[in-house]
C-alpha cells in the first residue's frame, strides 16, 4: 500500500535532479559574454516560456514531495494534473521552437558577419572575440587545426 510513496519520491527526486542539471546547463550556455554575437535575445517569447516552464516544474516537484510527505491525496491529484499540463506544454514548446531555432541557424552566419564588421574597431569586442577563440580553440583561417598558428583576431589595446 505504501509503495506508491517510494515511487513518487523516486520520481520527484529524479525530476528535481534533471531540473537542476538543466538549469546549470542553460546557465553555462547563455551567460558568457560572447553569446551576444548570435542573433537571439534572451527576452524573446520562446525564452520567457522556457523560464516559466522551469519555474512551474519546480513548483510541481515541490507539490509532489509535500503531498507524499504529508499524505495529502488532493495535493497529489493537483501534482498529476499539473504534470500532464506541463508535459503538453513541453510538446507545444518543442513544436514552436523548431522553426525559431531553424531561423536562428539560418541567420547566424549573416548576423555574425555583420556584427564582426560593425564592432571590429571596438577594443572590448576584440577582447571578447579573442577570448571566444581561445576558449573554443577554433576560428582558424581554413579549419580549427590552424588556430594555434594564427595571431589574435584584433590587436589588443
Amino acid at each position: 500500500m505504501e509503495t506508491y510513496r517510494i515511487w513518487l519520491y523516486g520520481y520527484s527526486v529524479t525530476l528535481l535532479l534533471m531540473l537542476i542539471g538543466f538549469v546549470f546547463c542553460l546557465q553555462t550556455v547563455v551567460t558568457p559574454v560572447w553569446i551576444s554575437l548570435f542573433p537571439f535575445s534572451m527576452t524573446d517569447t520562446i525564452w520567457f516560456f522556457l523560464y516559466t516552464n522551469l519555474a512551474l516544474q519546480g513548483v510541481d516537484i515541490a507539490l509532489c514531495l509535500y503531498g507524499v510527505a504529508c499524505n495529502k491525496p488532493i495535493v497529489l491529484q493537483v501534482f498529476w494534473v499539473m504534470g500532464l499540463v506541463l508535459l503538453f506544454a513541453d510538446v507545444l514548446y518543442f513544436g514552436l521552437s523548431v522553426p525559431y531555432w531553424q531561423r536562428i541557424i539560418n541567420s547566424t552566419d549573416l548576423h555574425l558577419y555583420e556584427t564582426l564588421m560593425l564592432q571590429y574597431s571596438r577594443p572590448s569586442f576584440c577582447v571578447l572575440m579573442n577570448g571566444a577563440q581561445k576558449q573554443f580553440g577554433c576560428c582558424g583561417a581554413r579549419s580549427y587545426t590552424d588556430f594555434s598558428s594564427l595571431p589574435n583576431l584584433c590587436d589588443e589595446i
